[in-house]
């Protein structure tokens, strides 16, 4: 089976190739254009896998009409993990690439015959589903807080955790998607990235966001604990010198995070799709 990138995907790291090919068989690499659906709500969920490469969000429409983000997916990433625990279960949200993306489907009784059979990876898995709860534990406790401490909480973990290079979020994402991340309205989210350009935290394209500052962006998310923030101190002093790649600054945070095999995503609004 040739399937290009799977190899390298974190779950499969140390393993050897013939058992990532019992893993995967009969997994299709699919490719999908920017705005295109990996899966949409109410379709059986007879797979699961991860991101090969570019990203994906789960989101869904609210009764007012409005996008509802629930979880931003980047290579690496586990999607649809929860449809390998519930029979005859249907995906609850969309997903929709954001960018030209891959993704791995996995057939869902792989998970059964061969998956729960292999220590290693069903430890990664089990790591990935643990990881999406803590996030989902961390936006449970700021989401009534202020926005502008929501909007710094999200961009301070995109580029802690699906960074492209030093400063840069690794994602395209619009401030139209930020706003139906955190739950606010597209406009509030728009003015305060505005003031944060113009006292120079941040530097904004259409779709591509860079910090600037982010010593200065994480003092604004105050619900932090004090050591929380010192840490943030020291690492954001450490980006800001040339001789600390984007790499160095991710190993040097996991010291003072929970345990991770490697780092899951983050789920929006409780999501553990």
């Amino acid at each position: 089976m040739r399937l290009d990138g799977v190899h390298e995907l974190p779950i499969f790291l140390g393993v050897p190739r013939a058992e990532v090919e019992a893993l995967i068989k009969g997994a299709d690499q699919q490719r999908h254009r920017h705005g295109s659906y990996l899966f949409r709500e109410g379709q059986p969920a007879d797979f699961f896998g991860y991101v090969i490469s570019g990203c994906y969000k789960l989101s869904l429409t609210d009764l007012n009409g409005d996008e509802v983000i629930m979880h931003i997916g980047v290579r690496g990433e586990a999607l649809a993990i929860m449809a390998t625990m519930t029979a005859r279960c249907r995906f609850p949200f969309d997903a929709v690439a954001m960018g030209d993306s891959q993704f791995l489907a996995i057939p869902r009784e792989n998970f059964f015959q061969r998956w729960v059979t292999h220590p290693l990876v069903l430890l990664r898995y089990q790591n990935d589903l643990q990881g999406r709860i803590f996030r989902s534990h961390d936006e449970k406790r700021i989401q009534h807080r202020p926005l502008t401490e929501r909007v710094a909480d999200l961009l301070i973990y995109l580029a802690d955790h699906k960074i492209g290079r030093a400063g840069h979020l690794g994602i395209p994402i619009t401030r139209r998607e930020i706003a139906a991340y955190v739950g606010a309205k597209v406009e509030s989210v728009i003015r305060v990235m505005s003031g944060w350009s113009r006292e120079g935290l941040i530097e904004s394209s259409e779709r591509m966001i860079c910090i600037r500052d982010r010593f200065r962006l994480a003092e604004r998310c105050s619900t932090r604990s004090p050591s929380a923030i010192s840490h943030e101190t020291r690492l954001a002093r450490l980006w800001q010198s040339s001789s600390v790649s984007s790499n160095t600054m991710n190993c040097v945070k996991g010291i003072n995070e929970r345990p991770q095999l490697p780092r899951p995503g983050i789920s929006g609004n409780s999501s553990l799709e």
